[in-house]
């Protein structure tokens, strides 16, 4: 778990799991990626009345989820490179593919919204 530096006014918490394999004598490569962040205390900006002269102001308060899975995966379908006297000749073909999905959350806001009410009462 990683946490940031103090002061900084949030929280990290962070997790990430992965796997890198080869098939078929190396023709097929890549590596899964599972990761998981979870931010407390994120800056976020109130709003105020404009009666006091401002519209907004900023405070440490939510939580924050970040997860997501990335695959990248490497295909060598043709491979004849050879060294000749120091030199290497020959023929490669790679194709190398990613795939990523990420999924955002702002939890816990309103929790922090009924205490700022509460707070305000």
């Amino acid at each position: 778990m990683a946490q940031s530096r103090p002061g900084s006014g949030r929280r990290p918490y962070t997790t990430n799991i992965g796997l890198d394999f080869a098939l078929f004598k190396r023709k097929i490569t890549g590596t899964i990626e599972w990761y998981y962040r979870k931010t407390t205390d994120a800056y976020m900006s109130q709003s105020v009345s404009e009666v006091n002269g401002i519209t907004s102001y900023t405070v440490n308060r939510g939580t924050l989820t970040n997860q997501g899975l990335d695959l990248t995966l490497n295909f060598t379908p043709i491979n004849r490179l050879t060294e000749v006297n120091g030199e290497i000749k020959g023929f490669r073909w790679r194709f190398d593919p990613s795939l990523g999905s990420v999924i955002n959350q702002l939890i816990d806001k309103a929790r922090a919204d009924a205490r700022d009410d509460a707070q305000t009462r």
